[in-house]
């Protein structure tokens, strides 16, 4: 099924590492070095896993609105207080020796969030200066964050639970979580339709929400489709 995807659409980046959960962070850390070394003008960076609904016309109109102009800023559901898993049978555990703080810096919960162009080199260069961490999102968009002073900030159209996006909702709605691939291409259907509920629609290659030509470059990573090698 990789090499399906890599054919058809030429799309998946390779690293040197062995893909395992607890590796989840040199994901993040490749994907703000590939945007860093080949994506510099990128305004925006999405990072989605493969089990979310996107809803893209949201999503368009929210970097084009609200959200267009910022600078070194991290969006998504944002997570605060948050006290590390001390149970050594869980998948999430953290040993005291590998994080000895009792709580967690704010951070964006890791099934997808939204971030300027402008962090990607500042996430990559201090993620070499901070204690390696197995919890992706803790990681990057947590401990780098906070050592980078990048603003993370909670946005409500970001949510980890199933939901019935309405393609022009307000308040915007950008993602749903945890469906299987089968349902995934159902509702995308139902999302996407011309001629359907969901009449609002932006296109990519028309004017944008404000009526001016559109200059917003969208970088969307799938993190969950992302291809390494294995030693």
């Amino acid at each position: 099924m990789i090499l399906a995807e890599n054919n058809l659409y030429h799309d998946l980046i390779q690293e040197n590492f062995t893909d395992v959960y607890h590796n989840l962070p040199l994901k993040s850390v490749m994907m703000v070095r590939w945007v860093t070394e080949h994506c510099s003008n990128a305004k925006f960076v999405l990072k989605i896993d493969d089990d979310m609904l996107l809803n893209v016309w949201g999503l368009w109109a929210e970097v084009q609105t609200s959200l267009r102009g910022a600078r070194r800023t991290m969006w998504g559901l944002l997570a605060q207080h948050w006290t590390p898993n001390r149970n050594s049978v869980s998948k999430w555990y953290l040993p005291v020796r590998v994080y000895r703080k009792l709580v967690f810096p704010d951070f964006l919960t890791g099934p997808a969030y939204l971030f300027t162009g402008d962090c990607a080199p500042v996430l990559y260069n201090v993620s070499f200066t901070v204690p390696y961490l197995p919890l992706e999102d803790v990681f990057l968009t947590g401990v780098v964050a906070q050592k980078a002073r990048l603003s993370r900030k909670n946005h409500p159209g970001f949510v980890n639970y199933q939901k019935i996006l309405q393609a022009c909702a307000e308040p915007r709605q950008i993602t749903s979580h945890g469906y299987r691939p089968f349902s995934l291409i159902k509702l995308w259907k139902a999302l996407s339709l011309k001629d359907g509920p969901w009449k609002c629609r932006l296109r990519h290659n028309s004017k944008n929400v404000t009526g001016q030509t559109s200059d917003v470059n969208l970088t969307v990573q799938r993190l969950s489709v992302t291809q390494v090698k294995t030693k």
